[in-house]
């Protein structure tokens, strides 16, 4: 009988072992994807049974659930990218793979998933924007928010304007404004029409309703200072004017003031469905777009994640599987049905419109013209402008020279990061 050295079987079992994990640093078939929770109990069943589909549909993959959550999830993500220990897939605010993508701690998706899945037509333009950086895609687009106008169907009602639409144009919402602002013999405001700068719309929305696009993503320099950015900011500066910030804000009026029915018209974003759900008391309500000047366009912008894949992650093959099952239009409108949350992908927008409420429906209209965030998204390109923005109001600078000095300090963000 021959006999074999107790090494060689050591050495055989050892190269077994080897191999099974060759796939990946947590074995052949275990992929490790990291979802960002943000506490929302409907979100997360939504996300649970998307899990559980995908559990059902591929049994051959060991699935592992990494909940991330809280402020620094990024930066926890960033140094687990440095140590070698990342999950494979990672559910990932959008608005920062750019910047991610700059710095070497995203890989470039478009090796990794199908051809199709590439084609720009299939996303949201915003959407697909925010993931695209010289010429390769770093993330799959996978849910958004969108904004728009929400008035007090009774408010606009009393003040003798037609409850039933959106003021059509910008003279329009300022005459509503007017009308619709009453204040007590101390002059503090009881109720306010409207005032730009509360609400969930913020500078950046105000620069795209006005004057376009506040970012050059082929030179990757920052442009919020145009003319008709600053025409943006001269209009609200007579907002400033009218209603005196200070006033406004001693007089308790703020963000909150719709819910509480003390503004008539706000500019927000689709989360202000589930807060007025939530609210005391029935709001009659109306939701529209947000006007603008002729020479302007519907400043809308969204929010959201997309699925990425983490310098370092090593189960490609899996990540493969993952991010093109959630990247289908079943399964992207299949997250709306569950935790209604609008999905990128554009036939899933289209093959579930008709389920939406009215609302959702109205929001969903946008999709297709939403602004996707610019690199350095936050904080500095939207605290720097709404910081411009608040100056302006309280009359403190005048536009061209508070959106010249945003314009200045966000040259010197972006040169950080992108180069001169």
């Amino acid at each position: 009988m021959k006999r074999v050295h107790m090494t060689s079987v050591l050495s055989i079992l050892l190269f077994v072992a080897m191999m099974a994990t060759s796939v990946n640093g947590f074995g052949a078939t275990k992929l490790v994807y990291q979802y960002n929770w943000d506490g929302s109990a409907t979100l997360d069943e939504g996300f649970m049974a998307l899990i559980e589909q995908f559990k059902k549909e591929h049994p051959e993959i060991d699935l592992e659930i990494v909940r991330g959550g809280g402020a620094d999830r990024v930066d926890k993500l960033a140094v687990a990218v440095a140590a070698g220990t990342v999950p494979d897939v990672v559910n990932f605010e959008r608005s920062i793979a750019i910047e991610w993508a700059n710095k070497g701690l995203l890989q470039p998706v478009d090796r990794i998933v199908s051809p199709e899945l590439l084609n720009e037509e299939v996303w949201m333009p915003g959407a697909y924007s925010e993931l695209f950086y010289n010429g390769r895609l770093y993330g799959v687009p996978f849910d958004t928010g969108i904004r728009g106008l929400f008035w007090n169907k009774d408010m606009v009602a009393e003040g003798g304007f037609d409850p039933g639409r959106a003021p059509a144009t910008m003279a329009e919402l300022d005459d509503m404004a007017q009308k619709l602002t009453r204040m007590d013999g101390e002059g503090a405001y009881t109720q306010v029409g409207f005032i730009p700068w509360l609400g969930n719309w913020y500078g950046v929305g105000w620069l795209y309703t006005f004057g376009g696009d506040i970012y050059d993503p082929t030179t990757h320099q920052p442009v919020v200072n145009s003319p008709d950015h600053i025409r943006a900011f001269e209009w609200i500066q007579s907002y400033g004017q009218r209603y005196p910030h200070a006033q406004v804000s001693a007089s308790g009026i703020n963000t909150n003031s719709f819910l509480q029915g003390k503004m008539a018209l706000v500019a927000h974003a689709n989360i202000l469905l589930e807060q007025i759900a939530r609210a005391e008391g029935e709001i009659n309500y109306g939701i529209g777009e947000v006007p603008h000047p002729d020479y302007g366009q519907n400043g809308t912008w969204m929010g959201g994640y997309a699925h990425v894949v983490p310098t370092g992650a090593r189960n490609l093959e899996g990540a493969k599987v993952l991010l093109e099952w959630l990247a289908k239009q079943e399964n992207q409108a299949n997250w709306w049905r569950w935790a209604k949350r609008f999905p990128t992908h554009m036939g899933a927008i289209q093959a579930v419109r008709d389920e939406m409420d009215e609302e959702h429906a109205i929001l969903a209209q946008q999709t297709d013209v939403a602004f996707g965030r610019p690199p350095l998204w936050f904080p500095p390109m939207y605290r720097t402008t709404t910081d411009a923005m608040i100056r302006v109001a309280r009359l403190e600078q005048d536009p061209k020279t508070a959106l010249d000095e945003a314009q200045r300090a966000l040259e010197i963000d972006f040169a950080a990061v992108f180069g001169e």
